[in-house]
């Protein structure tokens, strides 16, 4: 009966969505201070069974130094697609 409930959920959209995979970071060289600002793909996975739903998310935040403050993740658009994917990617130092 769960199983059921599960796929039921996952075919009407309400998925079960874990921690996201992330990708690396992007700038589009923009800086406050000391701190830069960047932006972050990543995908979230379905947690449930045989469900396959990949979303697309996105953060941004600033980075300098050893601190990195990122909010929190929001659904991926088109648009924001298309701007993230044209920034450069940003090697973090160790």
């Amino acid at each position: 009966m769960k199983k059921f409930i599960r796929r039921l959920l996952c075919s009407v959209g309400i998925h079960q969505f874990g921690k996201p995979v992330e990708n690396t970071l992007r700038s589009n060289g923009e800086y406050r201070g000391l701190e830069e600002l960047v932006y972050q793909c990543g995908e979230m996975s379905c947690l449930r069974d045989e469900c396959v739903h990949v979303k697309l998310v996105w953060r941004s935040g600033w980075t300098g130094g050893d601190v990195m403050r990122l909010g929190s993740w929001k659904k991926m658009t088109p648009a924001m697609n298309t701007q993230i994917s044209s920034l450069k990617e940003r090697q973090l130092m160790a």
